[in-house]
């Protein structure tokens, strides 16, 4: 059975005898496309995220505006804007590192500026990647920088390397791995102490589309194991690929928002993406 966070186990009514790999076992739905069935079973249970009125304002320039969240339990949501739109602000806000000027933003019901610890103890991020040693072994690097938030076992640091496809080359060095398996180890360490929730920021910047397909594949894998994953980026086929819902941010502000084909309809994602962000371009 499908690994479930929480309090997200929950029953449901069977329609159809179509069924997909959600984070819910014995889901069955209509016969809609598996990103609406998948959207319409998780907003059915109680958000792991949510944001009221977000701002913030360096000096005179606002660069996020008064953005509402509501992010559920096993679903992959993306934030889609142009550079410079806001989108790492918010992850930053989110994660307690840029205080917002205004507005609110919880976790699991805890408040970020409050009860931070309580907030952030199932958040793993990756906002940039992180510097890992270049003459230690994938392996090593999994064993030493994880280290300040407790021990690893032998066990946990093997079962993340092969998530996401790294276990044969654990014991190289990393400045033997290709840019796509940089990125996979990123992950790897944003996995290792299993959080429920997942904040990926660009995570295919810069790789070539076998790389691309290999990290959309395991963000899926992800999901489909119960994990919540938030997935911030400019590209706007991969946020169609692989996303249930997604925000469009533009200069700061969401200008729309919901599950995908709600959004696109009967157009492509990127002649809508052009169209409402044209102002930025």
């Amino acid at each position: 059975m499908p690994k479930t966070p929480f309090a997200a186990q929950q029953s449901y009514t069977q329609t159809s005898s179509d069924s997909i790999g959600l984070p819910f076992s014995g889901a069955h739905y209509t016969h809609t496309s598996p990103q609406q069935r998948a959207a319409s079973a998780i907003t059915s249970v109680d958000p792991v995220l949510t944001t009221t009125g977000l701002t913030k304002k360096f000096g005179n320039t606002t660069v996020v505006d008064n953005v509402d969240l509501t992010i559920y339990p096993g679903e992959v949501f993306g934030l889609l804007g142009p550079n410079g739109a806001g989108k790492t602000t918010i992850i930053a806000m989110l994660l307690g590192l840029v205080h917002p000027t205004s507005g609110t933003r919880a976790i699991y019901g805890h408040d970020v500026d409050t009860h931070r610890t309580e907030a952030l103890q199932h958040v793993g991020a990756m906002i940039e990647a992180p510097s890992f040693y270049p003459y230690l072994s994938g392996w090593d690097n999994l064993k030493v920088l994880s280290a300040p938030r407790g021990a690893i076992s032998n066990e946990r640091i093997y079962e993340v390397l092969e998530i996401v496809g790294l276990a044969e080359r654990a014991g190289d060095r990393y400045r033997t791995y290709s840019l796509g398996m940089k990125q996979r180890l990123a992950i790897a360490l944003t996995l290792i102490h299993d959080p429920r929730i997942l904040i990926l920021d660009e995570p295919t910047n810069g790789l070539d589309p076998r790389g691309i397909v290999d990290i959309r594949s395991l963000i899926e894998r992800l999901a489909q194991q119960g994990k919540t994953v938030i997935l911030c980026s400019h590209l706007m086929h991969e946020v169609e690929q692989v996303c249930h819902r997604l925000a469009i941010i533009r200069q700061g502000q969401i200008i729309t928002q919901g599950t995908v084909q709600d959004i696109v309809g009967q157009r492509d994602l990127e002649t809508l993406f052009l169209e409402l962000t044209e102002e930025e371009l």
